[in-house]
């Protein structure tokens, strides 16, 4: 998801920038093997409390998981569920959401990464990043898409300038390098006819 997300490369629109911040920030992720205890651990504890919101990926497996169930009531203690954003990469939310993001029978904000394999989902996850970045943002989710979407059209003119213009000079050197080798053949030619003339004007006396 980080990967997904890719937050320290997202530049903010200026428009859409808080407190003058250009970037996104860090994305906290415990990769670490954690035993599941009666409190969460310090450093989990920490990151929490300093986190604007909780990006909870959602699977069948997401509401037996004791640990993710605490880290998910600790967080709602100090931040309300706005601020939770959920991924749904498999199975349906009734079945994936944990409980305490379905009190009330509403749905938190969620973004579907649903595919067949592997390489879809990553695929998928292009596009719904920016609606994870738009929820952070607190903007809607379509002026982000078309605004990105023009700068990537934008980018693509950019690329395809700077590709015609390297092409156009390799085949102005193409041409050149032609021309110099064309005049060498003609210069050859005539020395050739020249050498050839002396030989048969030799031949002849």
């Amino acid at each position: 998801l980080n990967k997904g997300i890719d937050s320290l490369g997202f530049r903010i629109p200026k428009d859409l920038r808080k407190n003058g911040k250009s970037r996104l920030g860090l994305v906290f992720r415990d990769q670490d093997e954690l035993t599941i205890s009666s409190s969460l651990g310090a450093r989990i504890e920490e990151a929490l409390d300093h986190s604007e919101y909780l990006i909870v990926v959602c699977t069948p497996d997401t509401p037996k998981s004791e640990w993710v169930q605490r880290e998910i009531s600790y967080f709602l203690e100090h931040h309300d569920r706005e601020h939770v954003i959920t991924v749904l990469a498999d199975g349906l939310p009734c079945t994936s959401f944990p409980p305490q993001l379905m009190e009330g029978g509403i749905e938190p904000l969620a973004a579907d990464i649903l595919a067949d394999n592997d390489h879809a989902r990553w695929k998928l996850l292009n596009k719904e990043s920016l609606r994870i970045i738009a929820a952070l943002l607190g903007c809607h989710y379509d002026a982000l898409y078309n605004r990105e979407q023009r700068y990537r059209w934008r980018r693509i003119a950019i690329a395809t300038g700077v590709a015609s213009l390297i092409a156009a000079a390799f085949i102005g050197m193409l041409v050149n390098r032609n021309m110099q080798v064309s005049a060498l053949l003609d210069a050859s030619r005539v020395n050739e006819s020249t050498t050839l003339a002396a030989l048969s004007e030799m031949a002849y006396e």
